[in-house]
């Protein structure tokens, strides 16, 4: 199934404002990091895996009102339990229980499904906004649906999309 234009603006904007800033973070410290995507979307309709819905998750919470709010009913407790363990051995232990960043970019995933560590899940779609070979004075790709063709000149006059 195709993305639509709400999902595909919502991803650019994510990566601009959240994924790149945490991968220059994560590859800038000198201590430990651990990064995680929590990927498991609401049971509200039109919510996905919003930001802030994995809270209820972290802290164990999912039957108060507020981490309902977010993820509608019966948000499965196994992915709860997994979440706050790490998290818990975290604050415990000063590790999660995966890998530490680095090259390879390993991500803990939290969604269907037991957790599982992906490297790099987002490195081919984070390198388009730093690519030489895109041109921030050409139009977007043919093919980019019309919706979406302002939203991109707009990221690429302002800079947004740029060479390193």
């Amino acid at each position: 199934m195709d993305a639509g234009t709400a999902e595909i603006v919502g991803q650019l904007v994510t990566d601009h404002l959240l994924r790149i800033p945490l991968h220059r973070l994560a590859d800038g410290r000198e201590d430990p990091s651990y990064v995680y995507e929590f990927a498991w979307p609401s049971r509200r309709p039109g919510m996905g895996a919003c930001h802030a819905l994995e809270l209820g998750f972290v802290f164990d919470s999912g039957d108060e009102p507020d981490a309902r709010k977010l993820a509608g009913e019966g948000a499965p407790q196994a992915l709860s339990d997994a979440m706050h363990g790490a998290w818990v051995r975290f604050v415990s232990d000063g590790e999660p229980g995966w890998e530490r960043w680095d090259a390879r970019h390993p991500v803990r995933r939290f969604g269907h499904g037991a957790p599982h560590t992906a490297y790099g899940p987002r490195d081919r779609e984070l390198a388009l906004w730093t690519t030489d070979t895109v041109d921030a004075t050409q139009d977007p790709p043919p093919g980019t649906p019309s919706e979406l063709r302002p939203v991109i000149s707009r990221l690429r006059r302002n800079g947004a999309l740029r060479r390193r």
